[in-house]
């Protein structure tokens, strides 16, 4: 099997054959296609393209966004090691009576979910989620508040 540089087809080792890179056989001879990475033509150079793996490219370049939006998702910067706690009525009483801007979720540092209930104010959406986060929090532990806002 050969590759050939930046396009989309692949040569069969026993026949000769052209066959699409989507395709796992030879259209010709049902022979496999070997399993090298698949190639793209990234930057032109005098010499001719210069090929990168597209599994470096895409998987890679896919999963570095992933992580970071993950680990901003997940570790967003909410509540540091030297700042105040907040406290859990006061959260509560953010939650049921401002729960419709996601008042709360600005006080305990969840910044992502603050602003898209503030973006989603007008659906009526935040507010109902403001009214069953008073309740779940009302019935929380301090240590699952904690690990709430840290």
């Amino acid at each position: 099997m050969t590759n050939q540089p930046g396009s989309a087809m692949w040569t069969c080792a026993a026949c000769g054959a052209m066959a699409s890179t989507l395709d796992s056989n030879c259209p010709n001879c049902r022979a496999a296609r070997g399993t090298t990475p698949l190639v793209s033509a990234v930057q032109q150079s005098a010499v001719g393209p210069t090929t990168v793996p597209l599994s470096a490219v895409a998987v890679g370049s896919a999963a570095g966004v992933f992580r970071r939006l993950g680990r901003y998702m997940v570790e967003a910067p909410r509540i540091k090691a030297g700042d105040k706690q907040p406290s859990r009525g006061v959260a509560i009483a953010l939650a049921f009576f401002l729960g419709f801007c996601g008042a709360q979720y600005f006080y305990m540092g969840r910044r992502i979910l603050a602003v898209l209930s503030v973006a989603f104010c007008w659906t009526g959406y935040p507010a109902m989620m403001g009214f069953l986060e008073a309740m779940r929090m009302l019935f929380m532990t301090d240590n699952e508040f904690r690990q709430a806002c840290a």
